[in-house]
């Protein structure tokens, strides 16, 4: 579905604008608590819009990016540091602002299409509690994934402008950061194997996550993704089984989104996912929701 402003306004809690950046508390349906997620207010432009399939990878891309964000943000906004606004912005622009904070988190909420209103997804799937239970905490994991990310994006032969901002923002900001990583060199074997044995499942999790929300996942990013997984020692059938996590997590995002059949036919293709797979993804949400 094409995730709009009035569809996600009964969600917002509240919301603050410290420079371009707007920070927006959303109510989680059902409970007491919010949950948070900032984004970068652009001034409107002229671009054509994003189809609803586009709408809905886009969606699923800033989720991914939301979580692999939380992870290697190492300090944030010191306390008490305060933000001039200097930049005046239109009502449009806000609440364009607050739909692309929205996406960072819609993939912990699921649209009833009936009811036409969002609810909270409290079953975790394995993906989620691998993240959870066995998080990159420890800085010298943080400093492998983020070396990996930045060996996923120079796959096809160096990092072009695009990429470079969503790397940058990735980082949390930091331009300068991001050209260190790229002057180092590939994580070799010995580096990989120094990372905390627990944590290496959910690194590698991550690392295929964010590339296959990139609209696409090719045989360079996979022969990568190979070649990670054999440092981190993992077992074919494991490097299987964690590979299905991440796609499975993907598609099961999609769903939750309220993908049109044939878009989640799409979106199973750009996975590699087998008719079979996304079959049976989709009937298993089916029966959760009777």
């Amino acid at each position: 579905m094409q995730i709009s402003y009035e569809t996600i306004k009964p969600l917002l809690a509240g919301s603050k604008i410290e420079g371009d950046v707007i920070t927006c508390f959303f109510q989680v349906p059902g409970g007491g608590s919010t949950i948070e997620a900032s984004s970068r207010i652009e001034k409107a432009s002229s671009e054509t819009p994003l189809s609803a399939l586009e709408e809905g990878l886009d969606a699923l891309k800033k989720a991914a990016t939301y979580t692999v964000q939380r992870i290697i943000d190492r300090e944030g906004k010191e306390e008490g540091e305060e933000l001039e606004n200097t930049i005046s912005f239109s009502d449009q622009e806000k609440q364009h602002a607050i739909v692309e904070a929205f996406k960072q988190i819609s993939n912990q909420l699921v649209f009833d299409k009936n009811k036409k209103e969002w609810q909270y997804r409290s079953e975790l799937t394995d993906y989620e509690l691998q993240l959870a239970q066995q998080p990159v905490e420890k800085e010298y994991d943080r400093i492998i994934l983020e070396r990996l990310l930045v060996e996923l994006a120079k796959v096809h032969e160096g990092i072009n402008r695009q990429e470079e901002a969503y790397l940058t923002d990735l980082l949390g900001g930091d331009a300068d950061r991001l050209q260190q990583l790229q002057q180092e060199s590939p994580v070799s074997k010995t580096e990989a194997e120094a990372v905390t044995e627990a944590v290496r499942p959910t690194i590698y999790m991550l690392v295929y996550t964010i590339a296959v929300v990139d609209h696409h996942l090719d045989d360079r990013e996979l022969a990568l993704l190979h070649d990670i997984a054999e440092k981190f020692g993992f077992q074919p059938q494991v490097e299987e089984l964690l590979a299905s996590a991440a796609k499975n997590h993907v598609f099961e995002n999609a769903l939750s989104m309220d993908f049109t059949h044939e878009q989640l036919f799409d979106l199973a293709e750009q996975l590699r996912l087998t008719k079979e797979e996304s079959e049976k993804l989709l009937s298993q949400f089916n029966a959760g929701k009777e």
